[in-house]
C-alpha cells in the first residue's frame, strides 16, 4: 500500500504537536509568571488547536454513521471551547477561566481521538458524560487543580499516538522480513515492552529516518561466511517492489542467500576518532540476497534480517537506518581455537532475530576441496571455481532497500576492501532453522575473512523504478 508523504508527515505532526502541546500546557499550569500570562495560555491553546485540526484526516472509518455523527459532534463542541478559550485568553480575564476551557476543551479533545481508536460507543458516550460532569464542576467552582489539566494532556497524548500508530500500521502493514517485521525482543516480556513498542513504532520511523547518520568506522575481525546456492524462486519473495533479484546460472536459475558473523571493535562515529577504543565490541549477524536496481542499473545487497547481542546498538540501527532490520540477540558467540576452527552460536531466546550453530574448520586443500566435493551441479553452473564465487560474493560495498511507500530506493554505501586471497574455506556442520526455512536442504559453502576495516560512508536515496502499465 502506497501512503503519500503529506499523510505521514500529517501523522508524525499530529502526534509531535500533541506531545509539545502536553509540555506547553505544564509549564503554564506550574509556572506561575506564565500561568498569569495571556500570551502563554494563547500560544498553548493555538498549539493545542493545530494539534486537534491535523488529528481529523486521520481518523479511521467509524462503525456505523451513528459514530460518525457523534464524532463530529464532540469537534464541534471541542470547537467551540477552543474558540471560547482563545476569546478568553485574548481578553486577558481571570486565569481560572482560562484554565476552565482548557479543561472541558482537552476533555472533549480526548472523545474526538479516542472513539475512532477505540471503536467503543460505550467509552464515547462515558466520555461525554465526563464532560458534563467537568462542566458541572466548572461552573461551580472556575479555580480547576492544575493536576486536571496535566492528566487530561498526558492521556490525550498517548490516544493521539496509539491513533497515529494505527493510521500509519494500516498503511504500513506487517511484513514477514525486512524493517516492518515484527521486532521482539529477547529480554522478560514485563522489562522489555516499551522497548519492543519504540522498536516497532511506525512514528517513530518516521520521525528518526531524516536525520543524517555520520560516517561510521569499525575493526572487524573474524567474518564468517555462510552461503547457500538455491532455485531463485526461493528468494524472489525476500525482494520488495522496486528491487529485482540478482539470477545466477542459465536461464537465471538460480540465488544466493548469504549470511554473514563477525565481531566489532572499537566500532563508532568517525569523528570520536581514538575514543571509539572506549567502545564495547558486539557479535553482528547480517542475512542478505543480491538485489539489483532495475532502474539505475547499481548492484547491491539486501539485508533481510540483521542481530546484534547489545540492544543498544541494534535498536538505534533499526530506527535510524532504512537498510539495517536489526534485532537482538539474547546471546552470540564467536571464536576460533588455535588450529583454526570456528565456533559459531547465535541464540535468539524468545526474541525475533535468527537462529545459528556452526562448528566449522580450514578447509585441507580448499580449492580441490570444493571442486571435488561442491562444485558441481548448481555451485558449477552458476561460478567456474571456489575462486569465481568468491569474487562475486566478496566485493559488496552497498546494500540497498526499498521503500514503496515513498516512492524510493535507499542505498547505504559502505567500504570493506576485502582481497579475495585473504579469505579461507571452511568445512564443517552448520544448523539454523532459520536457514531452513528459507533454503530448505542446500548444503552451504562456507570461508573466513580474518579481518575488515569497515566504513560505512552515506545513505543515499534513489527515485523508485516507475513500473509500466499491463496491457
Amino acid at each position: 500500500m502506497t501512503i503519500s508523504r503529506p499523510m505521514q508527515l500529517l501523522a508524525v505532526a499530529s502526534s509531535t504537536s500533541t506531545a509539545l502541546t502536553a509540555v506547553a500546557v505544564f509549564f503554564v499550569a506550574v509556572v506561575p509568571s506564565l500561568g498569569a500570562s495571556p500570551t502563554a495560555n494563547l500560544a498553548a491553546l493555538l498549539l493545542s488547536t493545530a494539534a486537534a485540526a491535523l488529528c481529523v484526516p486521520l481518523r479511521t472509518k467509524p462503525a456505523d454513521p451513528w459514530d460518525t455523527r457523534l464524532a463530529w459532534a464532540l469537534y464541534v463542541l471541542f470547537a467551540g471551547f477552543r474558540v471560547l478559550g482563545l476569546a478568553v485568553a485574548a481578553s486577558a480575564q481571570t486565569l481560572a477561566e482560562v484554565r476552565f476551557q482548557a479543561v472541558i476543551g482537552t476533555i472533549l479533545q480526548l472523545a474526538l481521538v479516542a472513539m475512532p481508536v477505540l471503536f467503543a460507543r460505550g467509552i464515547a458516550v462515558a466520555l461525554l458524560g465526563l464532560t458534563g460532569f467537568a462542566l458541572v464542576g466548572a461552573v461551580l467552582d472556575r479555580a480547576t487543580p492544575h493536576g486536571a489539566v496535566l492528566v487530561g494532556w498526558s492521556a490525550l497524548t498517548l490516544v493521539r499516538w496509539v491513533q497515529c500508530e494505527e493510521f500509519l500500521h494500516g498503511a504500513l502493514p506487517v511484513t514477514a522480513d525486512g524493517r516492518l517485521a515484527p521486532w521482539r525482543h529477547p529480554g522478560p516480556a514485563w522489562l522489555v515492552t516499551l522497548v519492543e513498542m519504540v522498536a516497532n513504532s511506525r512514528v517513530m520511523q518516521l520521525l528518526l529516518e531524516p536525520l543524517p547518520v555520520p560516517e561510521m568506522r569499525s575493526d572487524i575481525t573474524g567474518v564468517v561466511y555462510v552461503n547457500y546456492l538455491v532455485e531463485a524462486e526461493r528468494l524472489a519473495g525476500l525482494v520488495p517492489e522496486g528491487l529485482a533479484l540478482q539470477r545466477l546460472g542459465p536461464q537465471g536459475r538460480y540465488a544466493l542467500l548469504t549470511f554473514l558473523t563477525y565481531r566489532h571493535a572499537r566500532f563508532g562515529f568517525t569523528f570520536l576518532g581514538p575514543l571509539r577504543r572506549l567502545l564495547p565490541s558486539l557479535v553482528q549477524t547480517n542475512w542478505r540476497v543480491h538485489v539489483r536496481d532495475p532502474r539505475t542499473g547499481r548492484e547491491g545487497i539486501r539485508f533481510i534480517t540483521n542481530a546484534a547481542d547489545r540492544t543498544v546498538p541494534a535498536l538505534a540501527a533499526r530506527l535510524f537506518s532504512e537498510g539495517m532490520p536489526m534485532h537482538v540477540l539474547r546471546r552470540a558467540s564467536l571464536t576460533r581455537d588455535d588450529d583454526g576452527t570456528v565456533h559459531l552460536a547465535l541464540d535468539p531466546g524468545r526474541g525475533s532475530a535468527p537462529d545459528a550453530t556452526a562448528t566449522l574448520r580450514p578447509a585441507r586443500e580448499a580449492v580441490g576441496v570444493y571442486r571435488d566435493a561442491r562444485w558441481e551441479g548448481p555451485w558449477r553452473a552458476c561460478f567456474e571455481d571456489f575462486t569465481a564465487f568468491l569474487s562475486y560474493c566478496v566485493p559488496q560495498d552497498r546494500a540497498m532497500d526499498a521503500q514503496p511507500w515513498r516512492g524510493r530506493v535507499s542505498r547505504q554505501e559502505i567500504h570493506l576492501g576485502i582481497p579475495v586471497r585473504d579469505c579461507v574455506a571452511l568445512e564443517g556442520e552448520v544448523r539454523s532453522e532459520f536457514a531452513r526455512a528459507l533454503v530448505g536442504d542446500a548444503k552451504p559453502v562456507c570461508f573466513l575473512v580474518p579481518s575488515v576495516a569497515f566504513c560505512f560512508r552515506v545513505e543515499a536515496y534513489d527515485p523508485l523504478p516507475v513500473t509500466s502499465p499491463g496491457p
